[in-house]
C-alpha cells in the first residue's frame, strides 16, 4: 500500500508542475509570475542581499534558473554517526561514516564505513576491517572519522584520527570498499589536532610532480596551542597517494593573525588548486593554496555578516568556480561565489528558506558550472535567533540553484523530513547535538543528484541518515529532472 501511495504522490508531483501557489511562494500572483510547481514541503524563493528580500515575480526564471519539480527524502543507513562525512563513487555508490563502540563491552571506539548502492536502498558495513574474520575496524582507536573520494580516481579514503590526538590512520579503497590499504599512520608534531580533512586535486597548475598517484593530496587540521605555537588550521601534502606526508604548516599566510573557528572541509578543484574555509579576523573568509597546500592566501568573504559558528563550508564547481556557505552571526544561512578563486566575490546572500529564524550544520557541492547544492538544519524559534530553543523541531533541508551567477538565483529548497519526525529537538543548530557533532557533509552522484549525511537524533541518539532530491533538477548535464526515486523515511527504522 505505501508503494503505490509514494507512486501517486510522486505522480501528482509531476502534473503539478504547471499550476502555481502564489501565497506559498511569498508573492501576490501577479500575472508576470511564471507557474511553479507545487509539492508538499518544497519552496521555491531566492535570497535576500544586504537584507533586502527579493520577490519572484521580477526574477528571470528562465534557462539554467528555470524551475523544476523537486521533492525530498531520506533513509538510514543502518547504524549510528558521529559527525557524518560522506562521498560518492563514479560507479555511484555511497560512503558514509559510523562512529561506533566494539570490543569488549565496547569499550573500543572505532570508524566504520557503510556503502550504499541502488539510489541508497542497500547499505553494507565494508569495515575496514582487521581481519576477514573479526568485524573489527583495523583503526586501534578513533576519535574522529573522516571519509572522502577523490572525484576523479573514485578512490574511497578513511582518515581518522586515532590513538591519540596527533596521530591519523588512513585507509584507501579501490575498488568501492570491498578491499583496503592502510597506507600510514601520519603523526603530528604535537598532541593538539582536531577536525581534520583530506581532499585530492590534479598537479594541474600546483608545480608538484607526483609518484605513483595523479592527484596531489592535502589534509587540513586544526592545532591547538602548544608552548609558543600559535594556534590555527595547518596543512600537509602528499605526492604518492597518502604513502607519505610533508610536515605540517600553516594553513594561512605566515605572519596574519588567526582569530577563532574551526577549518572546514578542504576541497580541490580541478586546475590544481586547493581551497578551505575559516573566519579570518574580519568575518568569513576561503583560504587558497596555487601550489599543493605548501602556502595559503587568505580571501575574506564579507565583514557584515559575522560567523556564527566555525564551519564556512566550501565548494568547487566543474568550471573551477568557488562557491561558499556560512552560518552568519544572526543564526542564519548565507551564500556568496566567485569566478576569480576567491580573489572577489559576488553578491551575500541569505539562503534559509522563508519562515526558519535558525540553522546549523552548513554544507554545500557543486556539480556543472554554476550548479550548487547545500545542506543545513533549520528551525522556527519563538522569538528570533539566541532565544529558547526548548521547543525547537530541527528539519534537515537542501537547497539547489542551478545558476548560482544569475542576476536572481532561484533556490529550491527541499525538506528531507516532515514536521512531524524533526531530526532533533531543543537545543541544536549551534551547538553540538546528537550525532552532529560539528558538522553535515553533500556531495553530487553521477547522475547529478546531491546526497546529505544527516543524523537522526530521535532515533538512537544519532542514527545516520542521508538525504536528497526525490524529484528535483541534475547538477551536471542539462538542466533537466532527474529520474524519480523513493526512499523510506521513517520506515526505514522498522
Amino acid at each position: 500500500m505505501r508503494s503505490v501511495l509514494v507512486a501517486i504522490l510522486l505522480a501528482s508531483v509531476v502534473l503539478a508542475g504547471c499550476s502555481s501557489n502564489p501565497a506559498k511562494n511569498g508573492t501576490s500572483g501577479a500575472s508576470a509570475m511564471p507557474a511553479l510547481p507545487v509539492e508538499p514541503n518544497t519552496t521555491y524563493h531566492l535570497g535576500s542581499v544586504e537584507g533586502q528580500a527579493q520577490s519572484l515575480s521580477s526574477a528571470d526564471l528562465t534557462g539554467n534558473n528555470a524551475p523544476v519539480a523537486a521533492l525530498g527524502g531520506y533513509t538510514w543507513i543502518h547504524a549510528v554517526t558521529f559527525e557524518p562525512s560522506l562521498g560518492i563513487t563514479k560507479s555511484g555508490a555511497i560512503f558514509m561514516t559510523s562512529l561506533r563502540g566494539e570490543g569488549p563491552l565496547g569499550a573500543i571506539q572505532n570508524t566504520h564505513v557503510l556503502r550504499g548502492t541502488d539510489h541508497a536502498s542497500a547499505w553494507t558495513d565494508v569495515g575496514p576491517f582487521a581481519t576477514p574474520l573479526l568485524p573489527y575496524s583495523n583503526v586501534p582507536n578513533s576519535n574522529d572519522p573522516f571519509l572522502y573520494v577523490d572525484p576523479w580516481t573514485s578512490r574511497v579514503i578513511d582518515f581518522d584520527m586515532c590513538g591519540t590526538l596527533s596521530a591519523f590512520c588512513e585507509s584507501t579503497s579501490d575498488d568501492d570498499g570491498r578491499t583496503w590499504t592502510l597506507h600510514s599512520i601520519v603523526t603530528g608534531e604535537q598532541t593538539a589536532l582536531d577536525h581534520q580533512s583530506i581532499a585530492a586535486s590534479p598537479a594541474g597548475e600546483t608545480g608538484l610532480t607526483t609518484i605513483g598517484y595523479p592527484n596531489v593530496l592535502v589534509f587540513c587540521v586544526n592545532r591547538g596551542v602548544s608552548g609558543n605555537l600559535v594556534g590555527g588550521s595547518y596543512c600537509s601534502t602528499s605526492i604518492d597517494g597518502g604513502i607519505t606526508f610533508t610536515p605540517l604548516v600553516p594553513g594561512f599566510p605566515i605572519g596574519t593573525s588567526q582569530c577563532s573557528g574551526l577549518s572546514a572541509h578542504v576541497k580541490g578543484s580541478g586546475d590544481g588548486r586547493f581551497y578551505r574555509g575559516n573566519p579570518s579576523c574580519s568575518g568569513p573568509a576561503v583560504y587558497r593554496s596555487d601550489d599543493g597546500g605548501l602556502t595559503w592566501s587568505e580571501h575574506t568573504i564579507s565583514t557584515t555578516t559575522g560567523n556564527l559558528d566555525h564551519e564556512v563550508a566550501v565548494a568547487v564547481d566543474g568550471g573551477n568556480n568557488v562557491h561558499a556557505f556560512w552560518i552568519g552571526a544572526d543564526g542564519l544561512p548565507y551564500l556568496a561565489s566567485s569566478r576569480d578563486h576567491g580573489d572577489s566575490w559576488g553578491p551575500v546572500r541569505m539562503v534559509a528558506v522563508p519562515g526558519v529564524n535558525e540553522t546549523g550544520f552548513p554544507a554545500i557541492t557543486a556539480g556543472g558550472a554554476g550548479r550548487i547544492a547545500f545542506a543545513y538544519i533549520g528551525a522556527h524559534v519563538e522569538g528570533g535567533y539566541a532565544k529558547d530553543q526548548k521547543g525547537a523541531n530541527w528539519t534537515g533541508y537542501i537547497g539547489v540553484m542551478t545558476d548560482a551567477f544569475a542576476d536572481q538565483p532561484l533556490i529550491t529548497t527541499v525538506a528531507i523530513n516532515t514536521p512531524d519526525d524533526p531530526l532533533s529537538t531543543g537545543q541544536c543548530g549551534d551547538t553540538r547535538c546528537g550525532g552532529f557533532g560539528d558538522f553535515i557533509d553533500i556531495a553530487v552522484d553521477p547522475e547529478g543528484r546531491p546526497w546529505a549525511a544527516f543524523a537522526h537524533n530521535g532515533h538512537d541518539g544519532g542514527a545516520g541518515i542521508v538525504g536528497t532530491l526525490l524529484l528535483g533538477p541534475s547538477l551536471l548535464g542539462d538542466v533537466a529532472p532527474l529520474s524519480p526515486i523513493t526512499l523510506a523515511g521513517p520506515a526505514s527504522f522498522g
